[in-house]
C-alpha cells in the first residue's frame, strides 16, 4: 500500500476499533481478542504495522488458530463489513502473492518467534521420587509425581551432586536446570578459596544447541488452553512447587503456577499465555524484586488482568513461607499495579 504516514496511522487506529484490538508490546502488530473468521479468543489475531522488511509487508494478516491469512487487508475489511476502510490507492498484493505462499506475522521480534528445539538430558539420568536433599526442601509424593526431578549416576563428574530439573513443554524437553545440592552460603565460602570452584547452577543453553531461557516458562503444560484462565507468575521452580503444593493446585483447572527462571517476564512468554487463554496473572516475584515487579506488573498489565502477591518480607520467598501466611496474603494482599507502584516505588 503506498500511504502516507498520517494515513497509515489513521487506518491503524480504525482497525484498532473495528477489531476491539490492541498494540502489542513492540507495537509492531495490532492483536485482536477474537479471530472475524474463525471466532477463536486469546488474540490470536494478528495484522502487522511495522516498517516493511524482505519476509512482511504492513498490514499483512494471519490467525494462528486457524490459519487464515492474506497480504491484502480487502478479504478481512470484506468479512467484518468495513470496506470503507479500504484505502483507495493499493497494491493489490494477492495478485503477486497467492494467499497460501507461506509466511508469518511476527505478534513481536523476529528472535523471539524461534520454534523451540527438543533437548536432550544429561547422560545417566533417571527420575527420582526419593530424595534426600529436596525431601528436605519440602517435596512430597505429590510433589515427585507432577513435577520431574532427577539425577546422574556418580560417575558422572559434571553432574555429580547436581539434581536436574527438566523443563517440559507440549511435553518435550525443551531444556533443563541443574541445581547443586550445596547451600548457597557454602558455595560462597567454597569458592572464596578453592581453585576448583562450585557452579550452583548447570543449566542447559543455547551455545549447547538448546533454547534461551528467555523462551521457556517452567510448568506451562499446567496451562490448558482454554480452560486455565489464572497463572501465578514466580520467579523460580521451588517456588513454582512449593505455590502448587501449599495452594493444592496439582488438580486445578483453573489456576497454574508458572516460573519464569528469574525475573524474564518477556514477551515471548507473555505470548505463550496468551496463546493458552489467559486472562488473568498474579505476579508473585520475592519480597527483594520491588522495581522488577513493578516493572513487569506494567508490561503484563498492556495484554491481562493483573494483580501483584505482595511478600512484605523482602528475605523471603513462596518456599519459605508456610500455608497460613499464603493464604493471608492471596486473600487479603493483592494488589494491583497502582497499588503496588504507590505502596512500593513511590514512598
Amino acid at each position: 500500500m503506498n500511504l502516507t504516514y498520517q494515513e497509515s496511522v489513521e487506518l491503524e487506529e480504525d482497525l484498532i476499533d473495528a477489531l476491539n484490538g490492541k498494540y502489542d508490546g513492540s507495537r509492531k502488530n495490532i492483536i485482536a481478542p477474537e479471530c472475524p473468521f474463525c471466532g477463536k479468543t486469546g488474540y490470536k489475531f494478528g495484522i502487522y504495522v511495522g516498517k516493511e522488511t524482505r519476509n512482511k509487508k504492513p498490514f499483512m494478516w494471519n490467525c494462528f488458530s486457524c490459519g487464515k491469512r492474506g497480504m491484502n487487508l480487502k478479504p478481512l475489511l470484506y468479512e467484518i463489513g468495513r470496506m470503507d476502510l479500504m484505502p483507495s490507492q493499493t497494491t493489490d498484493l494477492d495478485t503477486k502473492i497467492g494467499l497460501d505462499e507461506e509466511f508469518r506475522i511476527g505478534l513481536f521480534d523476529d528472535k523471539e518467534e524461534t520454534e523451540l528445539k527438543k533437548v536432550s538430558l544429561p547422560k545417566s539420568y533417571t527420575r527420582l521420587f526419593f530424595n534426600k536433599y529436596l525431601n528436605d526442601r519440602g517435596y512430597t509424593y505429590l510433589d515427585f509425581n507432577y513435577f520431574e526431578a532427577g539425577e546422574t549416576s556418580q560417575a558422572d563428574m559434571k553432574f555429580r551432586n547436581y539434581i536436574v530439573f527438566p523443563v517440559i513443554e507440549n511435553k518435550e524437553v525443551v531444556g533443563y536446570v541443574a541445581r547443586h545440592i550445596y547451600s548457597k552460603t557454602y558455595i560462597e565460602e567454597h569458592n572464596r578459596t578453592a581453585k576448583n570452584k562450585i557452579l550452583r547452577y548447570k543449566n542447559s543453553s543455547e551455545s549447547d544447541g538448546g533454547n534461551d531461557f528467555q523462551y521457556l516458562l517452567y510448568n506451562i503444560d499446567a496451562v490448558q488452553e482454554g480452560i486455565t484462565k489464572t497463572v501465578i507468575l514466580v520467579e523460580g521452580i521451588f517456588d513454582c512447587v512449593a505455590l502448587t503444593r501449599k495452594l493444592n493446585l496439582y488438580k486445578s483447572n483453573d489456576i497454574a503456577v508458572c516460573a519464569t527462571f528469574g525475573k524474564q517476564t518477556t514477551e515471548t512468554k507473555m505470548l505463550k499465555l496468551q496463546n493458552k487463554g489467559v486472562k488473568n496473572i498474579v505476579l508473585g516475584y520475592d519480597g527483594d524484586a520491588k522495581q522488577f515487579t513493578a516493572d513487569s506488573a506494567n508490561m503484563l498489565d498492556e495484554y491481562f488482568n493483573v494483580l501483584i502477591a505482595d511478600i512484605e518480607d523482602k528475605n523471603k520467598d513462596w518456599d519459605d513461607l508456610d500455608v497460613s501466611e499464603i493464604y493471608d496474603i492471596f486473600t487479603n494482599k493483592l494488589k494491583t499495579p497502582v497499588e503496588y507502584n504507590l505502596n512500593k516505588i513511590l514512598i
